[in-house]
């Protein structure tokens, strides 16, 4: 179950509205005290606030042993409320009632009234919030005068047994919240139990390693979603995240439970047996299928197909309804590895090689693959219908006889595979087939981007790598991407740390030019991390640059080219054959021999698959996310274990990276606090390219240039806002870079909205803009900050327009 959120846009109530009023203020916890409880008995609910009772059920007047504590507290700066609950169940359940009111609401899908259970959606033993609601408010986003809002719990092994509450009775008092004294059972503490927005420490997450190293168990901050405000706010979903010490951990556990909304991230992360460690549902993490791991729901699961398809070409030559021709070409494929032991038919094996075989030679023979790997889709609990589909093969190469071209020919497999299983899921389930399976193919639109090498303008002024590839001259393989909304990739590693200053510095801390480039201080040195230290090349000082502002350069390609190579002007820019494709980001953290990194020792695999610091992970994920609808964190293997710091196989294998995962999924919790920007469609603002010349220009050069990109949209009140992500991944780790946007028409223009770039970290904000630029256009917008050499700049928030003449940014914005 997703947390249900009560938005005062839309839960309206047939009563006089009040004015809604923002009182800028802190935050008022409001103390549970010692007061009555109600009683009842088996009967009808009378409807008159704390003495009714439900139809057929006995209400307890003692604290239940289950729930710890229920607490209620609110903001005055957005007169908004929350309710919430500390259980020891697993198995809770939940009904939320307006007693007196004259109907039931409907709020976000849920109806006042109706049970409903957690499915393990909230940890056991710390806080959660049930709901969030507006009190002062009656008539428009709260309650109205006279009703009271009442929370009933029960556990589903004991229906019968109700403990019912009043959280409060509304006033009507139009100068401020006035929320009434929360009613707890008898036996309550009475004590100020309102949860820490700062986080904490979960006494329930300690443990050690197999080498003894206690886990870290700070928690993050159980924050409320974002309010939409008239300014950016960073602290709304920025926060400091201890580092993990311990090996071989992955703690979900210490971030919140959240709901990532539209954006999609599967993450092979490490499965633990034990399901109090297994949290990754309620975080909206979509884990890799693993064998007999049936504790997801198939929504909830992704699947990487590699020597799978092999063996299914292995069964397809083994079919002798098909033709011979096709099961010769399957065989071919298969080579001696796919059929891994099986008796290969004497009809076919002439045409077998040892080890895997080369690309099919047809199109439809890799829609025969399709189709038997289908079967195993629908009824192998390895697989257990995993919604997100992958496919990677890469151990082939052209067959003869064909175009010769490797990304043609795996492009025209992958398409035939598709092809295959949809026609098969489709005939299978019938008119409940619609989003019973989504594909994502393995990094298929870098596959000839050649990014660095290739990044000169062309004539349109763009880079060069933004060239559509061939996977967009294949039909079918658009068709099957179209028919399931499915993600156009790009693949990246984040491998390149470097913890120093990028730059050579003047003695006023500026960035240090010789013949018109940057100064690299390219010195070798440590990074430390899970009690382990890892060596930095001097020659990662360059490449971890290209390697950052790349990433996003090729997101910026995807959408180009689902536009046709086009400017994509709205999130929704497609060409004809790209419509209801969405764009993909593939990342991996481990390093692979630190391939493409030259002269950098890897003697050891824990140096191969060294942890990466918490900021790079940061900024990387949120700004993926901003840009992608699937987020794809891949880093082999996703090995199931018990719990954490159980040793996985030698030589340390994956463990020491292990933390990465809780890094992506605090920064997918940061993204869901301002979900409803992220999710909604609009027109992108684009001050820049991220990597053009390989950032080797004027204008362009690394230093000169923070990541800075928006989108201009309609809030759900029906107001203009801006959404923005900006980071510096190139400036000094303690250094603060102050971004200022704001809006000129020509004829008005904005306060300056200030964010403050805080070292290598991301902010992602969004606020409402004001009624005068309700009809802002992308190139209304403008940026402007003081580069790392101490150079002042304008960039425009359409790249195509030239920042006028003359332009000056106004002061900053004064709440």
């Amino acid at each position: 179950m997703k947390a249900l959120k009560l938005n005062s846009r839309t839960l309206i109530i047939a009563v006089i509205a009040f004015i809604l009023l923002y009182i800028y203020t802190r935050k008022k916890p409001i103390t549970p005290t010692t007061g009555r409880t109600s009683t009842g008995t088996t009967g009808n609910s009378s409807g008159t606030g704390s003495t009714g009772t439900s139809t057929g059920v006995f209400v307890s007047t003692n604290k239940p042993s289950y729930l710890s504590d229920v607490a209620f507290s609110y903001l005055d700066s957005t007169n908004e409320a929350s309710i919430w609950f500390n259980t020891t169940a697993d198995d809770l359940e939940f009904r939320l009632i307006l007693d007196g009111a004259s109907a039931q609401p409907t709020v976000s899908g849920y109806t006042f009234g109706t049970w409903t259970g957690t499915q393990n959606e909230y940890p056991i033993g710390i806080w959660n919030r049930y709901a969030r609601l507006n009190p002062a408010t009656p008539g428009v986003g709260g309650i109205p005068v006279g009703a009271t809002l009442v929370l009933e719990t029960r556990r589903a092994s004991a229906k019968n047994n109700v403990f019912r509450t009043n959280v409060l009775t509304p006033s009507g008092d139009t100068n401020g919240p006035k929320p009434a004294t929360l009613t707890t059972p008898s036996g309550s503490t009475g004590t100020d139990s309102t949860p820490n927005p700062e986080g904490g420490s979960d006494s329930s997450l300690a443990g050690e390693d197999y080498r003894g190293v206690q886990f870290t168990i700070t928690t993050a901050p159980n924050l409320p979603a974002a309010p939409l405000r008239m300014y950016p706010n960073q602290a709304d979903n920025e926060y400091t995240y201890q580092l993990q010490a311990a090996t071989a951990a992955a703690l979900i556990k210490r971030i919140p439970a959240f709901n990532l909304g539209g954006r999609k991230l599967l993450m092979t992360n490490p499965i633990y047996t034990n399901p109090g460690w297994d949290v990754t549902a309620s975080r909206s993490i979509i884990s890799r299928a693993q064998n007999n791991y049936d504790r997801l729901t198939p929504d909830r699961k992704h699947f990487f197909a590699d020597t799978q398809v092999y063996e299914h070409a292995a069964a397809v030559a083994m079919n002798t309804g098909l033709p011979i021709e096709l099961r010769a070409d399957a065989a071919r494929f298969a080579g001696t590895n796919g059929f891994a032991g099986r008796p290969i038919p004497v009809e076919v094996v002439a045409a077998v090689g040892a080890g895997w075989g080369p690309l099919p030679a047809s199109i439809e023979t890799a829609k025969e693959i399709g189709r038997s790997l289908f079967g195993q889709w629908l009824t192998d609990p390895y697989i257990g219908q995993a919604k997100y589909f992958i496919i990677n093969v890469e151990q082939s190469g052209p067959s003869p006889g064909t175009s010769g071209n490797y990304f043609i020919e795996n492009l025209k497999m992958f398409a035939g595979v598709q092809a295959g299983m949809l026609e098969r899921v489709n005939s299978h389930f019938g008119a409940e087939a619609a989003g019973k399976i989504v594909f994502v193919p393995y990094g298929v639109a870098t596959f000839q981007s050649g990014f660095s090498a290739n990044s000169a303008p062309d004539g349109e002024g763009k880079p060069a790598f933004y060239a559509r590839p061939g996977a967009y001259d294949n039909s079918v393989f658009m068709d099957t991407l179209k028919a399931c909304e499915g993600g156009m990739a790009v693949d990246s590693y984040i491998k390149g740390i470097w913890e120093r200053d990028f730059f050579q510095l003047d003695a006023q801390g500026r960035v240090q030019t010789e013949g018109g480039q940057p100064k690299w201080n390219e010195v070798a040195h440590n990074f430390t991390a899970g009690g382990r230290t890892y060596n930095i090349e001097a020659l990662e000082c360059q490449h971890a640059a290209h390697e950052y502002y790349g990433h996003f350069g090729k997101l910026f390609g995807v959408l180009w080219n689902l536009n046709g190579g086009a400017y994509p002007v709205s999130t929704t820019s497609r060409a004809a054959d790209s419509v209801g494709i969405q764009a993909a980001a593939y990342t991996r953290h481990t390093a692979e021999s630190m391939a493409y990194i030259a002269n950098i020792p890897h003697p050891l695999m824990n140096q191969n698959n060294r942890p990466l610091p918490e900021w790079l992970v940061d900024f990387h994920a949120v700004g993926s996310m901003f840009l992608a609808k699937y987020y794809v964190h891949w880093a082999p293997p996703a090995a199931r274990r018990t719990a954490p710091g159980v040793k996985y196989q030698e030589p340390d294998e994956d463990m020491p990276a292990d933390a990465v995962f809780e890094y992506i999924t605090k920064a997918a919790h940061r993204v869901s606090l301002v979900k409803d920007a992220v999710d909604a469609d609009g027109k992108w603002v684009f001050f820049k390219h991220p990597y053009i010349s390989q950032n080797k220009v004027d204008g362009e050069h690394f230093h000169q240039k923070p990541l800075v990109f928006g989108k201009l949209y309609t809030a759900a009140n029906g107001k203009k806002c801006l959404a923005v992500y900006a980071a510096f991944p190139v400036q000094g780790m303690n250094q603060t870079t102050k971004v200022r946007l704001f809006a000129n028409t020509g004829v008005a223009n904005s306060s300056a909205y200030v964010i403050d770039v805080k070292g290598r970290r991301a902010s992602l904000v969004r606020f409402q803009l004001p009624d005068n630029m309700q009809n802002v256009e992308p190139k209304d917008i403008y940026c402007a900050f003081t580069d790392l050499a101490g150079t002042a700049r304008i960039w425009r928030g359409d790249l195509r327009e030239n920042v006028p003449g003359g332009m000056a940014v106004p002061a900053d914005y004064q709440a």
